[in-house]
């Protein structure tokens, strides 16, 4: 559901023009790679309930500090805006993939609140990181390393 809830929203988004194609491409390869196992549901009577799920993915801290190192000497080879885009995507898209046996796992308790047909998912830092394999609290590091 939470896989099938994020491709709705990315085509969508690209319909809409929100995301580039490539972020689209990075984003079908990168959950192409997750893997979601249910280890336990609660409901409760308030129309709520926590799934607790364990969530693999690529690890991202890998792939993106590989892809980092490739699109760093891009930014100064003089390409045009587009040409920097797709050598960028081209990167990212190399290190996802050279990566694929590197994961990362994460146990997480999903909170659900009930819809008017249908269970929602509440969205939440420990969520996003598990399904992005890591990369929340890459990015997290990378900004405290900066402060």
């Amino acid at each position: 559901m939470l896989f099938l809830s994020l491709v709705l929203l990315s085509h969508e988004s690209l319909c809409k023009g929100i995301l580039s194609k490539n972020f689209v491409e990075c984003f079908f390869l990168l959950y192409g790679f997750c893997d979601f196992r249910h280890l336990a549901c609660v409901a409760d009577e308030d129309d709520t309930a926590t799934v607790k799920v364990s969530i693999t993915n690529v690890d991202m801290a890998n792939a993106m500090s590989q892809a980092i190192s490739e699109m760093i000497p891009l930014a100064f080879a003089g390409l045009s805006e587009e040409e920097l885009e797709q050598k960028s995507t081209e990167a990212m898209i190399s290190a996802i993939a050279n990566n694929k046996d590197t994961t990362y796992t994460k146990e997480v308790d999903i909170s659900l609140v009930k819809g008017e047909n249908n269970w929602l998912i509440v969205p939440d830092n420990d969520l996003a990181d598990a399904i992005t394999g890591g990369l929340v609290s890459y990015a997290e590091n990378i900004n405290e390393a900066f402060s």
